[in-house]
């Protein structure tokens, strides 16, 4: 763990794009299949074989995430020169939306 994180990008510019990516907003989507219930039974005939029904019920649960951020005061156009004294006295107010579903 150590490697990555010295020749990784600095500190510095993991804050700038994080904070220009919550200002542009951010988007997520995640969607996954389910089985919701499986059915099955085994009956006899009269022929002497059996005869097999099945019943499956399958779904898809989604979600859908927007974050957007307002900062006040405006950050500066080069993050670089801003201090963290700048950034502690920032105000950032995130606004989110999810949307689930289920189909």
């Amino acid at each position: 763990e150590a490697i990555p994180m010295v020749t990784g990008p600095k500190p510095r510019e993991l804050l700038k794009s994080a904070l220009k990516a919550l200002q542009e907003g951010v988007a997520f989507q995640y969607a996954k299949p389910l089985l919701a219930s499986e059915v099955r039974r085994i009956l006899p005939t009269a022929v002497g074989l059996p005869m097999e029904l099945r019943l499956y019920t399958a779904a898809v649960a989604a979600a859908r995430l927007n974050v957007k951020a307002t900062i006040t005061p405006p950050l500066p156009e080069e993050i670089e020169t801003m201090t963290l004294e700048q950034l502690k006295k920032t105000d950032i107010q995130l606004q989110a939306e999810a949307r689930p579903s289920i189909a």
